[in-house]
């Protein structure tokens, strides 16, 4: 479970921003850790800001971060570039390392990661680690750090086995330890790797869902009906549901669901292979019918709303099952309020998220703001200071005494993090207005 997401001199973000997911109290939600470090961690925070504030940044910041882990072996030679995306409206930023770091608890041991680059090289890297057990010391897996001329002062932990001088020397500037550990199978090193890699779904917005991580579950009809469910508990009618997938060697070969060849096909309702051969799922509603039978009808004939609910029931199911951390950018994209709480509200059920799965969500419906869904602690808010940079704050700084009152606070300007509108000059169309007066 996620614990902690930092991150300097990324994009929008100057300064360094910690998000947390570390509870204020205990609750019936909390998941809890087993560690005196960090005792309960909340399974669900939103995020809300105005536009352009920079809440997708600090997504794509954890999924920037995410990939960096595990491409860095092998994926960068000498004379490549490092991918580098640091903050453009300071000159200083622009030319200084970009740093990112997690604190994660898996299989009982909570880790603490972190690193900084530009795109010429690796500047730090560092992994800390601590059981879970009670008064359980912190001890360091490896740490590096570039001096300049004198390369890198390495320091790797006792508790690391295996042949570390030769993963210290099949570690270029370039790549990330982490990575070469992890790819070398290293036995202390792998888990970190396995958590930021697989456990972390960095998925964007809801649009950008390929169908297939959905309609892999519609194989089996137990998979299929657990589909059905998710559907229904957000408010969708249906009976059933079916997929078959169709193969293309080409994008103008591409057919919509009435057979119609290169009809318009929304990006996400396919997919393709390294080779250019592309995967397209045609899906079906089953529907009850006035006289009692049941009609199939293809996904296009539902609601885009429905469409994105679709799309999302594959990643959610897996989360929940699997105790992932799922990262969503704008959830609340074509979702009515009370869907939006029905895919939310399963990750504050302890019986249903018995495997501590997580949900991390920017939104704009601040609807979900009122009554207790959602705690003080699980609420988050951007916002974008004078200079253009982001910053990140929750909702526990102000100290607000009702939940009922977190909606109207917010909008009325309180929590800061709402759009700055100013009324619109009539005068810009002043000469617009009098080429039309005759």
């Amino acid at each position: 479970m996620l614990i902690e997401f930092s991150v300097a001199n990324h994009k929008s973000i100057a300064e360094p921003q910690v998000f947390s997911m570390a509870a204020s109290k205990r609750s019936d939600t909390t998941l809890e850790t087993h560690s005196s470090a960090i005792e309960h961690v909340v399974s669900a925070a939103c995020m809300f800001g105005p536009n352009g504030a920079g809440k997708s940044n600090l997504i794509q910041a954890m999924r920037f971060a995410q990939r960096m882990v595990h491409h860095s072996f092998g994926s960068w030679g000498r004379n490549d570039k490092l991918p580098h995306e640091p903050h453009k409206l300071s000159a200083d930023l622009a030319a200084a390392p970009s740093s990112y770091g997690f604190v994660f608890l898996f299989k009982g041991e909570l880790y603490d990661y972190s690193f900084s680059h530009d795109a010429n090289r690796i500047h730090s890297e560092s992994l800390y680690a601590r059981s879970a057990k009670p008064r359980a010391r912190e001890r360091l897996l490896f740490e590096r750090n570039y001096l300049g001329e004198a390369g890198y002062e390495w320091e790797i932990g006792d508790s690391v086995s295996g042949k570390k001088e030769f993963l210290k020397q099949s570690t270029g500037s370039k790549s990330l330890f982490l990575s070469v550990a992890a790819h070398h199978q290293s036995e202390e090193l792998s888990p970190a790797f396995e958590w930021i890699v697989y456990f972390l779904r960095v998925i964007g917005r809801v649009p950008e869902f390929i169908d297939s991580v959905t309609c892999r579950h519609l194989d089996e009809p137990d998979e299929a009906m657990r589909v059905v469910h998710f559907l229904k508990t957000t408010g969708v009618t249906l009976s059933g549901i079916s997929s078959e997938e169709m193969t293309f060697d080409s994008p103008e070969e591409l057919v919509d669901h009435t057979g119609r060849r290169g009809a318009a096909v929304e990006v996400g309702d396919f997919q393709a292979d390294k080779l250019g051969k592309i995967t397209k799922y045609d899906v079906d509603f089953e529907l009850a019918t006035r006289d009692g039978s049941s009609v199939r009808l293809p996904i296009e004939y539902e609601s885009t709303g429905t469409r994105m609910l679709f799309k999302l029931a594959g990643p959610w199911l897996e989360t929940i099952e699997h105790g992932f951390c799922l990262v969503v950018d704008e959830l609340q994209n074509s979702l009515h309020p009370a869907a939006l709480r029905a895919v939310i509200s399963v990750f504050m059920d302890r019986e249903v998220n018995a495997s501590d799965a997580q949900i991390i969500f920017t939104s704009h419906d601040s609807s979900i703001l009122s009554g207790s869904l959602l705690s003080r602690d699980q609420i988050w808010f951007c916002d974008k200071k004078q200079n253009g940079s982001s910053v990140y704050y929750p909702l526990t700084n102000f100290a607000p005494r009702k939940e009922s009152l977190f909606q109207r606070n917010y909008l009325a300007g309180k929590y800061g993090a709402v759009p700055r509108t100013m009324p619109f000059e009539r005068s810009l169309f002043e000469a617009d207005q009098q080429a039309f007066d005759f």
